[in-house]
């Protein structure tokens, strides 16, 4: 099983979707996207119930890879 990591450790890879606690204590799969920010910072899009929502790296204080699917028997 995969550890929580911090944003202030390590980001997720560009591209890369993962399981992330945001700052209102909801866990959801979000995306890293290309930096487009006018400062150049990370930019995620958080799957949750209300939909689509867009992140800034204030927003996320730790991530974990997803895990591998289960194996079909």
């Amino acid at each position: 099983m995969s550890e929580w990591i911090s944003v202030k450790e390590r980001l997720p890879e560009i591209n890369e979707t993962f399981i992330s606690f945001v700052e209102n204590k909801v866990v959801c799969t979000c995306t890293r996207y290309q930096n487009r920010a006018k400062d150049n910072a990370p930019i995620f899009y958080a799957n949750t119930k209300a939909g689509l929502l867009i992140c800034s790296l204030e927003s996320i204080s730790h991530w974990m890879p997803l895990p591998e699917p289960p194996e079909d028997k």
